[in-house]
């Protein structure tokens, strides 16, 4: 439920005996929120409130100042806001606008009257100050002239929002804020004459609405709500909506638990699906695929064009093999590959053998721990725990070799210490590029070659040639490309990268970029971890 022009309404009457004549000393900023202190006997903060969906304005008990807070600096804004004296408290109708009408002195010692407004409104919430003439002093959100829609910018006249209708005169339920058209379908017709006496008058109550599943304050009772009469308006919104934060907070923590959870369980339920298959293939066709060449080399002769030739399987009797030379290759060459081919299958089966029985414990607990998370089992501060732990492991600059590192992407740490992830999918690939990577961190690819996209994570500076030869040697060994010398890779800031129209995931456009030429140094790579990792395939 919204705060709303009625509540505005009812506040801006009381602040009109209390706020009147008191002044506006010190101004404090905070992710969200601006907070300006008023000189008054119980010493209290007007609290202004940006966030969408949670827009609002009351007062709140002052907090107290630490050094360095009272020397951050402030917006030019505040320099001219404050100090100022509050001469008048006035609401637009059926708006949650709201006007402070000020005095203040100028460098001559003259008074000067300006006037802060405030306008809550949603993405559009800002505070504006102009002078006499309506003219715009400055705002804390600036709109250019050369940006759509309204201008709220110094030197030029303030121009207020779209008026809304007034409800009193249309007698349109349409016209009315939500809680009031809700009320109006309760009460009935007569709900008309009461509302607009009381909106006239300025002479609403204040009501803590509460049931099983919400709480609210407003200025009427609802039905299907326990209302209870309050005295202090400003102390009870800010009880509510500090319990309102405090919900969406941990809602949001639980989304972002519930997806990490979610990504680590497609990844290690893709590993465990590709171990699987690795447990499977033993091998041994290309080790009799390598005696099979080894034992009928004599049939393809030095100097005459290789022909394929069809020889029976000795493992299998009737089984027919192919064995067609390569180009530029002889037969002790093909065997060598067949025999390598199947050492690397024999240690793949090695590690997936060692591996498979713990990824299927790690995904069950996984799962299990999801479906808590989902059901509302877990307690928010378990979930907040727990979410600190994989954003420790998940943040940028994390060991590739910590073993409790089981997200996604191939993870270095370059000579000066940027994080460098590798895609290991067509899928991660696109994640890395367009939901991992900041604007400004570089983008790696081996150019016009198949291949893994890298991101160095440098943010907006510039970093040292080496760790940019680190990055692009990672993009050349996890390509296509790897045993070839003077590769092209080349790099552009990740804002530069978008993706390409009606493409498979993965494949991309990019500008500005640079090219480096890499011949892979393997010394650089050791230093790396990836030759290590490229050896075991392990996570």
């Amino acid at each position: 439920m919204p705060f709303d022009a009625l509540i505005l309404r009812q506040l801006t009457r009381e602040w009109q005996n209390t706020l009147v004549g008191t002044q506006w000393t010190q101004a404090s900023l905070e992710p969200g929120r601006v907070r300006l202190r008023t000189s008054t006997k119980s010493g209290s903060d007007l609290l202004i409130v940006l966030t969408p969906g949670l827009a609002r304005i009351h007062q709140v008990p002052s907090q107290a100042r630490k050094d360095r807070e009272k020397k951050r600096s402030l917006p030019t804004f505040f320099d001219l806001l404050l100090p100022a004296e509050i001469v008048r408290v006035q609401a637009v109708p059926w708006e949650r606008i709201v006007h402070f009408e000020l005095e203040q002195e100028d460098d001559l010692g003259s008074t000067r009257t300006r006037t802060l407004i405030v306008e809550l409104a949603g993405h559009l919430t800002n505070l504006i100050l102009v002078n006499q003439d309506k003219v715009v002093v400055d705002a804390l959100k600036r709109v250019s002239p050369s940006s759509q829609g309204r201008t709220v910018f110094p030197g030029h006249v303030y121009t207020p929002p779209p008026a809304l209708k007034d409800p009193c005169q249309s007698r349109d339920p349409k016209d009315l804020p939500p809680l009031a058209r809700r009320r109006l379908g309760e009460v009935g017709e007569g709900f008309w004459q009461t509302l607009c006496h009381d909106y006239a008058q300025a002479s609403f109550g204040s009501y803590h609405l509460q049931n099983d599943k919400e709480q609210d304050v407003w200025v009427y009772p609802l039905a299907g709500f326990h209302a209870v009469p309050i005295v202090d308006l400003d102390a009870s919104l800010d009880r509510v909506f500090t319990e309102k934060e405090r919900q969406l907070y941990e809602l949001g923590q639980r989304k972002q638990y519930v997806a990490r959870l979610t990504d680590h369980i497609l990844h290690l339920e893709s590993r465990l699906q590709e171990w699987k298959q690795w447990m499977e293939d033993d091998g041994e066709l290309d080790r009799e695929l390598g005696d099979l060449w080894l034992a009928h080399q004599h049939q393809f002769r030095t100097g005459l064009p290789p022909r394929p030739i069809v020889v029976e399987s000795f493992s299998q009797p009737g089984r027919q093999v192919l064995l067609r030379l390569d180009e530029g290759r002889r037969p002790h060459e093909m065997a060598e590959q067949a025999y390598r081919r199947y050492k690397k299958a024999k240690s793949r089966q090695q590690v997936a053998r060692r591996l498979v029985g713990q990824v299927q414990g790690t995904l069950a607990s996984q799962t299990l721990e999801l479906q808590r998370v989902q059901s509302g089992e877990m307690a928010p501060q378990e979930i907040a725990e727990r979410l600190s732990k994989a954003t420790l492991t998940s943040m940028p600059g994390a060991s590739a070799s910590d073993p409790g590192d089981k997200v996604p992407y191939r993870r270095f740490t370059s000579q000066h210490g940027y994080a460098i992830w590798v895609g290991r999918s067509r899928d991660e690939n696109q994640s890395l590029t367009f939901r991992r990577a900041r604007p400004d961190d570089m983008w790696f690819h081996a150019k016009q070659v198949p291949g893994s996209h890298v991101i160095l994570f440098c943010g907006k500076s510039d970093p040292p040639l080496e760790d940019l030869l680190d990055a692009a040697d990672l993009a050349v060994f996890y390509s296509s490309a790897q045993h070839s010398s003077m590769v092209p890779v080349d790099y552009t800031r990740r804002k530069f990268v978008r993706k390409r129209p009606h493409a498979e995931p993965g494949q991309v456009l990019y500008g500005q970029e640079k090219t480096l030429y890499i011949t892979p140094d393997s010394d650089r790579l050791k230093r790396l971890g990836a030759v290590r990792e490229r050896l075991g395939d392990l996570p």
